[in-house]
């Protein structure tokens, strides 16, 4: 790569600088270059379907007497998770109307004996079907919990998500001297069960930035900044590869504890307290 690294998009067209920076997501492509060997993802035994809903003020009140942002609950008798959320409220809707949009997610785990069936079940293709599973998940459950998810429109499309994670391993990390890293879930992909992908990406850019913006604006010589931002990075990735792999095996945990009801105690990481720090 020389003083320079050059990315090739998928178009055709090029870019050049003096540092790629990998936040291209789960499956990113940056990721292949720092770590050829062990870029793939884990899949987790979980599947999960989702969708986004429209529905009247007076319809979700009950949920919102119970959090007004969101909230997660599992069933102990059939091992799957439910998650609520509101995405919009009346005043920041663009419907201009007494309505909330919100999200609804229902995950299972992928194994055989799951609700009686002898094979791991899997997720239907057909929306109309994800619908009617997610509906079926629901009819035993609690108000206004149970409401939710049964008076979901006919026709609404629902999303299946595939739940995977990558632990970064330092052995096997290669920046190219200081001319590529990764940033968010690149870095780190974990699973959404203890919320704190989000809250690692962050860390990541503040950290990536503390050490990179001294290193830009000291140095005026070429030679001196790139030798200033090899070693950013590499003072960026001691301090991430330090926290985040932690994180992703705690997030996979609280996963798997999510669709066994039996694992949901105060020592299981899907409770336990969670905080992201920075020296």
């Amino acid at each position: 790569m020389g003083e320079q690294v050059v990315a090739l998009f998928a178009d055709g067209t090029t870019a050049s600088g003096s540092l790629l920076v990998g936040c291209d997501g789960v499956r990113s492509r940056v990721r292949r270059v720092v770590c050829p060997d062990v870029y793939q993802n884990h899949e987790i035994p979980v599947r999960l379907l989702g969708v986004s809903v429209v529905y009247p003020a007076e319809k979700v009140e009950a949920m919102r007497a119970l959090d007004p942002f969101f909230l997660q609950a599992a069933d102990p008798k059939t091992d799957v998770f439910f998650w609520f959320s509101f995405l919009d409220t009346p005043d920041s809707n663009p419907r201009g109307t007494n309505t909330y949009t919100c999200q609804i997610l229902t995950s299972y785990p992928f194994r055989p004996g799951f609700l009686g069936n002898p094979e791991p079940l899997e997720v239907p293709s057909c929306s109309a079907d994800r619908l009617r599973l997610m509906k079926s998940f629901a009819a035993g459950w609690v108000e206004p919990i149970r409401s939710s998810v049964l008076e979901i429109p006919d026709g609404t499309e629902v999303k299946s998500i595939s739940l995977e994670d990558w632990i970064p391993d330092r052995s096997s990390w290669d920046n190219k001297d200081g001319k590529v890293t990764l940033v968010g879930d690149a870095a780190h992909a974990m699973t959404m069960y203890r919320g704190e992908a989000g809250n690692h990406g962050i860390a990541d850019v503040s950290a990536l930035l503390s050490h990179l913006l001294p290193a830009l604006t000291q140095n005026t010589g070429t030679a001196d900044m790139q030798s200033g931002i090899k070693a950013a990075v590499e003072a960026y990735e001691a301090e991430m590869l330090a926290r985040a792999p932690a994180a992703v095996v705690l997030s996979r945990r609280a996963c798997l504890d999510a669709h066994e009801g039996g694992r949901i105690n105060e020592t299981s990481p899907l409770v336990a307290k969670r905080a992201v720090s920075l020296e």
